[in-house]
C-alpha cells in the first residue's frame, strides 16, 4: 500500500479561444479583414510599371559624406567632435553602439587623431607667427 504508485494524469493543452477584445466578423462578410497576411494583399497594376523600373537600374554605391584624405569627412568630425568635449575612444564606441551607428575600430580613431593633430598643430604654428608678426 505503501509502495502505490500514484498515477498522475497529463494536462492537456488548452486550446486559444481567442479574448475579450478579438472582433468576431461573419462568414458572409465582404469587407478585407485587418489580419490578412502578405501574400493575399494584391498591390495595384500602378504599382507594378514603377517597380519594374527601379528594378531594371543597376545598383550603385553612395556615400554619406565626401572624402577628404582618402577617408570619409564624417569620420573625420566625429573624432574632432569627441575630442572638443573632453571624450575618447570608448566614449565614441559607447554611443555609436546606443544609436545603432557603425563603430569606428581603434586603430582607424587613432589615425584620424593623428590627422587632427598634424593639422590643428600646423594651423596654430601658422596663428602663432601670425600674432607675432602683428605685435612686431
Amino acid at each position: 500500500m505503501g509502495n502505490a504508485k500514484r498515477r498522475v494524469s497529463a494536462k492537456r493543452k488548452r486550446q486559444f479561444r481567442g479574448n475579450g477584445s478579438t472582433i468576431k466578423h461573419s462568414k458572409n462578410s465582404s469587407g478585407t479583414s485587418t489580419n490578412a497576411s502578405s501574400s493575399k494583399i494584391k498591390i495595384p497594376a500602378v504599382f507594378d510599371e514603377e517597380i519594374a523600373k527601379y528594378q531594371r537600374k543597376p545598383l550603385t554605391g553612395f556615400s554619406s559624406s565626401k572624402k577628404t584624405l582618402n577617408c570619409p569627412e564624417v569620420n573625420t568630425r566625429f573624432v574632432y567632435g569627441m575630442r572638443q568635449i573632453g571624450k575618447g575612444f570608448s566614449a565614441g564606441f559607447k554611443l555609436c553602439g546606443t544609436l545603432h551607428l557603425p563603430r569606428l575600430s581603434k586603430t582607424v580613431y587613432t589615425n584620424h587623431e593623428n590627422k587632427l593633430m598634424s593639422v590643428i598643430s600646423e594651423v596654430s604654428e601658422l596663428s602663432m607667427q601670425k600674432a607675432a608678426s602683428e605685435l612686431c
